[in-house]
């Protein structure tokens, strides 16, 4: 369950917004693995990236 002290949009999205990457990249989080998302603009990868930040299995961290 995303917690309700997000100040984001993405906070509003439903349970089945990126289903299927979500589940991809939960994996590779459970898993242990470090990885780096890299996306062309305009694709929509930040609302995914916070999104998925939300997710309660999930760290995020950003370097920019």
């Amino acid at each position: 369950m995303i917690s309700k002290s997000y100040n984001f949009t993405e906070a509003q999205l439903g349970k089945d917004f990126a289903k299927e990457k979500l589940a991809d990249f939960k994996e590779l989080i459970n898993e242990g693995r470090s990885f780096v998302v890299i996306s062309m603009p305009g694709v929509g990868v930040s609302y995914f990236l916070r999104y998925l930040a939300m997710q309660p299995f999930a760290k995020f961290f950003h370097a920019g």
